[in-house]
């Protein structure tokens, strides 16, 4: 009899273990995303970037607090690149960034059996007007579905609460319909999903990320995504630092 579904459903609820493993990844890939930014310059090249997150995670995690494992997986996608950073599979290619860039880098990392995955977004050098109110409208599409965490609230609930914000500052048309996954002992899990035919209700104990972006061709995208453990009255983020388009 196949049991995948109901070791889901069992594995969305997170004890007490398995959140301090999730705050444990979290941490380090904090680290990981800190020494890709030290390295973000003009003429860099993305994989360059990347490696850095990588090396940091690998190098230097193992033995923290009794660490055994530690990998990372980074994707860095600059300029226009970043505009397909919605797509499954992106690599981190050898192009080279140049000023004005945005600069996108998603990790998942890997501790011990528990996954984070992060996303964050740079420029290399001042950002224009343009990537600044973009950066705020993403920031608050993200703000107002976390604030939207909480025990019993539907998933797809959080996705029409960032659409909305998007489409309030005429983005809708670049924001794709995808806003969350849970994560725990694998980087996607089923439950909860956040999308718009999702059936999925939060409930207290589940673990998912919330990653709303908008990505617009020939310019670049932007995302922001954090890790989120559900409560009965509320949320936390199991991955904040601060935010700002930090410019390199």
């Amino acid at each position: 009899v196949d049991a995948t579904q109901i070791l889901h459903k069992m594995r969305s609820i997170k004890g007490s273990s398995d959140v301090e493993g999730l705050k444990r990844v979290c941490k380090v890939a904090l680290r990981g995303l800190s020494a890709a930014l030290e390295r973000v310059q003009e003429g860099i090249k993305e994989c360059e970037v990347a490696s850095a997150a990588e090396a940091e995670v690998y190098g230097t995690a193992i033995g923290l607090g009794g660490i055994k494992r530690a990998r990372a997986y980074a994707f860095v996608m600059s300029g226009p690149n970043s505009a397909n950073a919605y797509w499954p599979f992106n690599i981190s290619s050898k192009r080279k960034l140049r000023r004005g860039d945005l600069v996108l880098i998603e990790l998942n990392t890997l501790v011990d059996g528990y996954w984070s995955d992060l996303t964050r977004i740079w420029t290399c050098g001042s950002p224009s007007q343009r990537k600044e109110e973009i950066y705020e409208a993403v920031y608050g599409a993200f703000m107002g579905a976390v604030q939207s965490v909480k025990d019993g609230v539907e998933a797809s609930h959080l996705l029409e609460t960032s659409e909305k914000h998007l489409k309030d500052h005429g983005l809708g048309d670049y924001f794709y319909p995808f806003l969350g996954h849970g994560i725990g002992v694998g980087l996607h899990e089923p439950i909860p999903i956040l999308t718009p035919e999702s059936n999925d209700v939060l409930k207290a104990g589940m673990v998912h990320t919330v990653e709303p972006g908008v990505y617009i061709k020939d310019f670049g995208g932007v995302r922001i995504e954090d890790v989120i453990l559900v409560k009965k009255d509320g949320w936390t983020n199991l991955s904040q630092t601060k935010y700002a388009l930090d410019e390199v």
